[in-house]
């Protein structure tokens, strides 16, 4: 079997997270091209993985012959660009996180995608997560978990950049709400926030890129949030989202989520390596692994989906509605945290 052509677009710290995991998970993806705007980064990533470098994208899209591209650049609008730019010239793209800062953009992105023919995978990696795909495997068991009634969804991170941190991480608990428990029809959320000027000046100029800057510069002055969100889901099932940043050190930095059940059986996932089951009796079933120690990585698990739809399969864990999904949730929060009025959810087929 001919390998397919990978190259990557970004060469940051989050490539060898990447390249481990092709390693392990998919031997039959070859990495041959890369770029990036560092020529120091780009060398060193160039040399340790044998690919060849370009000085821009455009030139790896029309000179390197890949196959697909892996992008993970910023500012966010950028990656959408690209994204589509590729798609055009024949390219399949997986695309970090978030899919898109507006519905508008991840509209454009999917339109492309459909028009051209190509696979468009968003880097969703905890959807890969062991712990994840078994909670999922649980709640969807109609026999033993009946529907989804509740859900309770927290994010938390001891970071002080509010809209940084919830441009960057927070679409991750956004993804996974929805594949646990189904579509959002509607948010409606309370918020509480913290100014400090000083704190806020000197958060701003330790932000390493233009974009993060002017991100976190929707609020001047803010540092901390506190955000709880009534949920309305499509299904009928109703749930919370709270979002908090400035957290203790000892707080829980990531997702929690509890799913209960109409047959009274309750799933409390906390961050990727804890899963615990309560049947309605009381019995209580712990799971656990460790998501970076593992042999099995989420990163290669999610670019052997990647390759697989590729070769022609169809998208089973990661589709393109999942995505754009994500982002009209993500609009959606924003929008209610600004107004504390309810929302609808823009919906997307």
């Amino acid at each position: 079997m001919e390998k397919i052509k990978l190259g990557m677009i970004g060469c940051g710290f989050i490539r060898p997270q990447h390249m481990s995991g092709l390693f392990d998970e998919v031997p039959d993806i070859e990495v041959v091209a890369a770029c990036d705007l560092m020529p120091g980064r780009l060398k060193a990533f160039c040399e340790r993985y044998g690919a060849k470098g370009y000085k821009s994208p455009r030139e790896l899209f029309k000179k390197s012959g890949v196959d697909a591209i892996s992008i993970a650049v910023k500012p966010e609008e950028a990656k959408v660009q690209l994204s589509m730019e590729a798609m055009e010239q024949g390219i399949h793209v997986l695309a970090e996180k978030p899919m898109a800062l507006t519905v508008r953009e991840a509209r454009d992105m999917a339109a492309t995608c459909r028009r051209t023919g190509k696979i468009l995978q968003i880097a969703f990696n905890r959807r890969f997560e062991l712990m994840y795909q078994k909670a999922v495997a649980i709640v969807r068991d109609k026999k033993t978990f009946g529907d989804v009634a509740n859900v309770s969804a927290v994010f938390e991170s001891p970071g002080s950049y509010p809209y940084v941190t919830f441009m960057s991480q927070a679409p991750h608990t956004f993804d996974l709400l929805q594949y646990l428990a189904g579509r959002v029809a509607s948010i409606r959320s309370v918020t509480r926030r913290v100014f400090d000027s000083a704190l806020f000046q000197q958060q701003q100029k330790a932000l390493g890129h233009p974009s993060e800057v002017a991100y976190n510069n929707r609020e001047p002055g803010l540092v901390g949030i506190n955000v709880a969100s009534a949920l309305k889901f499509r299904s009928g099932a109703v749930g919370t989202l709270q979002y908090v940043t400035g957290a203790s050190a000892g707080m829980l930095s990531g997702d929690r989520f509890e799913v209960l059940g109409t047959k009274q059986r309750t799933v409390v996932l906390d961050g990727m390596d804890c899963l615990k089951v309560i049947e309605k009796d009381g019995v209580v079933h712990h799971h656990t692994s460790s998501s970076w120690c593992r042999k099995v990585s989420s990163y290669g698990l999610e670019y052997r989906h990647f390759a697989d739809c590729i070769r022609g399969a169809r998208p089973t864990v990661l589709k393109l509605d999942d995505a754009v999904s994500s982002v009209c949730l993500y609009e959606a929060f924003l929008k209610s945290l600004h107004t504390e009025e309810p929302v609808v959810v823009e919906t997307f087929k």
